[in-house]
């Protein structure tokens, strides 16, 4: 498994790949640690943030060989957030959550990366989420809890 120290740096010299956040006028934070929680793991995030109150957080989840993945929210003001997995899925584009994962992608963690992000970069250019991204208006999106309640 390759290393998290090594993993933050491809993770940050890869962020031009989201190239859907920076035409909108968002730029990347300083990357902070995101401590583990019942369900997950130490993580390391990336919050891109706009002049519209707007921010989507983009963090990187170590867990095993091939089980590593990326967890996307989107945050409005005062304090609404979704999970864009969620909105995807509400928006009947995707069903599986494995869609963030490295292991849906072939070759080398490097390519592997690389290949997630451009997806990621892809479900955010979609044309529906842009008034959200761009502060123009808000979506509350249903949370499916999957028994975690």
């Amino acid at each position: 498994m390759i290393e998290i120290k090594e993993t933050i740096e491809l993770f940050e010299s890869n962020l031009a790949i989201l190239s859907s956040l920076f035409d909108k006028g968002y730029a990347p934070n300083k990357g902070t640690l995101v401590p583990p929680t019942r369900v997950l793991p130490e993580g390391y995030e990336i919050r891109f943030v706009n002049n519209m109150d707007v921010s989507v957080a983009i963090t990187f989840y170590q867990i095993a060989e091939g089980e590593d993945f990326f967890r996307v929210f989107v945050y409005g003001d005062n304090k609404k957030s979704f999970n864009l997995f969620n909105w995807l899925k509400y928006h009947e584009q995707v069903s599986d959550r494995s869609i963030f994962k490295f292991s849906q992608f072939s070759g080398n963690f490097s390519s592997q990366l690389k290949q997630l992000l451009a997806r990621i970069n892809l479900f955010l250019s979609d044309d529906s989420l842009e008034p959200i991204l761009n502060g123009e208006s808000w979506e509350e999106i249903p949370f499916d809890w999957a028994g975690m309640r």
